[in-house]
């Protein structure tokens, strides 16, 4: 996976960007696609769509064709972290705001026995190590959460999720490369589609696991069965403190923000061309 500096090949488009507290959200139309995007957990195809928002040091991709809608982030340092070590939830509201109804968590959070081992790789500030933590890693990759839509609940599900719905991640040193498809349409061969058309506008959210808690000795993940620990915040939470506060070192090496990320983006679908 290529590993180059990212200001040599993302290209920064005009957004509007709002703080508000430790919640960013954007506004941004998606690219037209002409053809489909493999879904690797590369950005191979998205040198030129990428767009940059700064204050959280990661960049969004989203493009769409007549039948899916792809989306692309590429995270490094703090979000790559959280990621890592405690999940990343994407939302889609298809109303264009900012619901949590709907959406697919990859990587997965940890199970209450591999929080140790976690633990321990995140408070040395480096990837998962050992082969306790390498294997619990690569299992988590090759599985997702779909929430939702509706009263659906959480389920587990091996990848790939067929009808049309994929998902995919791979880390390069501090770097994520995250990719999603999901089928525009909700019909019989695509359940977990949008239910929109081009044109629409829908909501796009970004939320990772709390990296603080974790290394504090707790989560919690809403909606999620079998909740662990105690902690303040959790997938969605706002935190407390606001960008730049540190642990363990800041740029030393380790995460530059003990906030979860927390990211809105809405979103217009592009039409035909």
């Amino acid at each position: 996976m290529p590993h180059n500096s990212r200001c040599q090949c993302f290209v920064v488009a005009v957004l509007t960007l709002t703080l508000s507290g430790c919640k960013e959200e954007v506004e941004r139309p998606s690219f037209w696609s002409p053809g489909t995007v493999t879904i690797d957990g590369t950005h191979d195809e998205w040198t030129d769509q990428l767009v940059e928002v700064e204050p959280l040091g990661l960049a969004l991709g989203l493009r769409n064709d007549t039948r899916y809608l792809y989306v692309s982030l590429v995270g490094e340092r703090s979000v790559a972290y959280q990621a890592m070590a405690a999940g990343l939830t994407v939302w889609l509201d298809p109303n264009g705001g900012t619901d949590e109804g709907y959406g697919v968590r990859h990587p997965v959070p940890p199970d209450f026995a591999d929080l140790g081992t976690i633990r321990g790789s995140v408070a040395g500030r480096s990837g998962p190590s050992g082969t306790g933590a390498s294997s619990s890693f690569d299992e988590r990759l090759r599985q997702a959460e779909l929430i939702g839509p509706g009263e659906r609940g959480v389920r587990r599900v091996p990848l790939p999720i067929g009808g049309g719905f994929d998902v995919a991640a791979q880390f390069n040193g501090p770097t994520l490369v995250y990719e999603l498809r999901v089928p525009l349409a909700r019909d019989r061969d695509a359940r977990m589609g949008l239910g929109v058309a081009p044109g629409t506008r829908i909501g796009v959210g970004f939320a990772t696991g709390n990296l603080r808690d974790l290394i504090d000795g707790g989560m919690r993940f809403p909606g999620r069965p079998g909740s662990f620990g105690g902690g303040i915040g959790g997938l969605g939470g706002t935190g407390r403190g606001g960008p730049g506060r540190t642990i363990g070192g800041g740029r030393g090496g380790g995460p530059e923000r003990s906030d979860p990320l927390e990211l809105w983006a809405r979103v217009d679908l592009a039409s035909p061309q």
